[in-house]
């Protein structure tokens, strides 16, 4: 809240990379519940596309076979992952910590 009262902005982007989101729950951890929409085998890893309210996330993950199209799954992440962008500039505002 400070960075964007800092930067005068009331909306932001927000960020994390799909390598720090996780399909296995983390200690300390958040998450997102949503439906997988693209299940991309690439052999050593997968991306996976979900879907949850309206916002895509897309997930590096070790290969995940036994997924399709249309399960719920949850998502994982850490909040110090999360990265905080200017809407217009796309200039990162903040990181968490």
């Amino acid at each position: 809240i400070n960075a964007m009262n800092n930067a005068k902005i009331s909306e932001t982007t927000i960020g994390i990379r799909p390598q720090n989101l996780s399909v296995e729950p983390l200690v300390g951890g958040k998450s997102v519940k949503g439906q997988l929409l693209i299940n991309e085998f690439l052999g050593e890893r997968s991306i996976l596309e979900i879907e949850s309210n309206g916002v895509h996330y897309k997930v590096l993950s070790y290969p995940q076979r036994n997924l399709n199209k249309g399960d719920t799954m949850t998502v994982y992440y850490h909040p110090k992952d999360v990265m905080v962008f200017h809407p217009e500039t796309e200039e990162l505002v903040m990181e968490t910590p």
